[in-house]
């Protein structure tokens, strides 16, 4: 598929289910990626092929917009891929800029680290809630045994 004609399927799919405005930006966004990506040496049609079908990132792009409207998300901030790629420049050169949406990768080790030793604990608690639960009943006929063989086994 040609970069136009993603274009097309992406702004057909998006007409008449977000604003006109929102349906501009998401194109432009798109195809200046598509453009950075050639510029970067790869093929137009490879470009299009990563991004994958259309009308998925269209719906993607109308549940993003359904979710800003119902937070009541007054506040517009500019999206396209132009700005979207100088913010992350500029964080890697180690300027101070802040970005919406951005995920800091120490964090999100950290935090997989943290789910992932969660995981393990939840699952040790629960094999051992499992054993304690399977011999508990032999347990308790053991001690009965021992107290009966104790107390009254000797004929009183």
């Amino acid at each position: 598929m040609s970069k136009n004609e993603f274009l097309k399927e992406l702004r057909d799919y998006l007409t008449g289910q977000i604003s006109a405005a929102e349906v501009e930006e998401s194109v432009k966004y798109y195809d200046q990626y598509i453009r950075d990506q050639v510029a970067g040496g790869i093929s137009e049609r490879e470009a299009v092929e990563r991004l994958g079908d259309p009308r998925i990132i269209g719906r993607s792009i109308v549940d993003a917009a359904a979710r800003k409207k119902a937070e009541g998300s007054a506040a517009s901030r500019s999206t396209s891929y132009q700005e979207q790629k100088d913010a992350s420049s500029s964080r890697s050169s180690g300027k101070n800029s802040s970005s919406h949406g951005t995920v800091n990768s120490g964090k999100l080790k950290l935090y997989g680290t943290l789910a992932i030793i969660l995981l393990v604990v939840i699952v040790i608690l629960v094999a051992i809630t499992k054993i304690i639960a399977f011999f508990f009943p032999l347990i308790i006929v053991v001690i009965l045994a021992t107290y009966v063989m104790k107390h009254w086994g000797d004929g009183r």
